[in-house]
């Protein structure tokens, strides 16, 4: 069944917007409040925007949950129709929990406070989205680090956005691992305040083809990647303490990874002598404990699970005397494995990272492949912190301000086949 969801009819009987409407019938299905068309949804349901209108949000158009259905434009389009945040709505489109078998086709999203099309698992119990596909979408102009906003979290001001919820309400399950079946294909995602398009979290083998990110990284974050892919995780550095004087284990508590399990723990840098230069050790893969995770041998790390915080330890095997010595690196709620990125363009992208395309920390395996990354702040291409095989085939670049690709302390092996240029820097 079709359902159009119209601006309000200001123009009179005479106006495109209730010439349009006469097209969907019954004129049950003609809605210009989303709640309201949101609840007729049934599984396998179209939802149909004018070409060319305007839809100035106020709050975001959130997705049912258990329920397929299409976003699309009216048949025959020939401008598409724009979802406008307005910078008053925190996404054009949200689905949050269990949405799945969702197609969203030939739309503008711009201008959202926080991400233009934005997919998360649920806080409260866990649930995610699968099967998600995005299609010629133009995700362009969002996020706003102004006023209320002054410092975006890592998840917020993107064009593109799938991840996993930053704090778990106590007791909620995890959410799964090897959620599949997302792919993003022919989009735009340009001037957005972080990333382009961001996936983050516990995907098997997502895909982001035939995509151009330009001009991305507008904002003071350090996400400012125009393709980035990564396991749910993130970097500590200050607040490691000595367990105990002397012993060499060395905890960190956090709210962040409160009630999850964690997969790997990577230290990355350490310093061997306080106040000294830092050591960029081949990445220091620990392996989690099976005895006492308060108290891991040289090598090992340990996790004790709680609310509202949860404690790490690690064991080096050496000795430092300061936390600020440690830069380790964390996944959790299970891998990212086998991305593939193919045949995208990255330009201009600036901020704090200024990356074109890349995969992120302990991202397993993946294809980057047939891509253009060039005039980016930092680097054309980037993999950092990744395991297994990544595969970089037929890959330009020029202009980038630092290196066209650059791999960084990775956990794996890289395969460059069968050419990889980059002219220029």
């Amino acid at each position: 069944m079709a359902f159009l969801c119209y601006a309000p009819v200001t123009g009179g009987a005479g106006s495109r917007e209730a010439v349009e409407a006469d097209a969907i019938t019954p004129a049950s299905n003609r809605y210009n409040t989303w709640a309201t068309l949101k609840a007729a949804i049934q599984a396998g349901d179209e939802v149909i925007f004018l070409e060319a209108e305007t839809y100035t949000l106020t709050a975001s158009l959130d997705l049912p949950v258990s329920t397929s259905c299409t976003l699309r434009p009216e048949t025959g389009f020939s401008s598409k129709p724009l979802l406008d945040g307005n910078d008053a709505a925190e996404h054009c489109i949200t689905g949050v929990g269990a949405c799945s078998n969702i197609t969203i086709q030939d739309v503008r999203c711009d201008n959202a406070f926080w991400n233009g099309i934005n997919f998360r698992s649920s806080a409260t119990d866990g649930t995610c989205y699968s099967n998600i596909t995005i299609s010629r979408c133009d995700c362009d102009n969002n996020g706003d680090d102004s006023g209320a906003n002054p410092d975006m979290a890592f998840d917020e001001g993107h064009g593109i956005w799938f991840g996993q919820e930053t704090h778990y309400l106590e007791g909620a399950a995890l959410p799964p691992t090897g959620i599949a079946g997302i792919v993003v294909e022919d989009c735009t995602a340009d001037g957005n305040l972080s990333a382009g398009i961001a996936l983050d979290g516990p995907h098997l083998a997502p895909q982001v083809t035939g995509c151009t990110v330009d001009g991305n990284g507008t904002g003071d974050n350090v996400n400012t990647w125009g393709i980035q892919i990564r396991p749910t995780g993130g970097a500590t550095g200050t607040g490691w303490v000595e367990d105990t004087a002397g012993s060499g284990i060395w905890r960190f508590s956090s709210a962040f990874y409160r009630e999850r399990d964690l997969l790997y723990v990577v230290v990355m840098r350490i310093k061997l002598v306080n106040g000294g230069a830092w050591f960029n050790c081949p990445p220091w893969d620990l392996t989690r404990t099976a005895g006492d995770q308060t108290t891991p041998s040289p090598g090992e790390f340990g996790h004790t699970e709680g609310f509202p915080t949860t404690e790490i330890y690690i064991n080096l095997g050496t000795t430092i005397t300061d936390e600020s010595q440690l830069h380790v690196v964390i996944a959790m709620d299970g891998d990212c494995t086998s991305p593939l990125v193919d045949q995208c363009t990255a330009s201009n992208q600036s901020g704090a990272d200024g990356v074109g395309i890349g995969f992120d920390s302990n991202t397993s395996g993946g294809t980057i492949s047939n891509c253009d990354a060039s005039n980016n702040a930092q680097y054309g291409y980037q993999l950092h912190v990744t395991r297994g095989t990544v595969t970089l085939t037929d890959l330009t670049g020029d202009g980038n301000g630092s290196k066209g690709v650059v791999t960084d302390r990775i956990v794996g092996n890289v395969v460059v086949s069968p050419h990889v240029l980059q002219t220029g820097t």
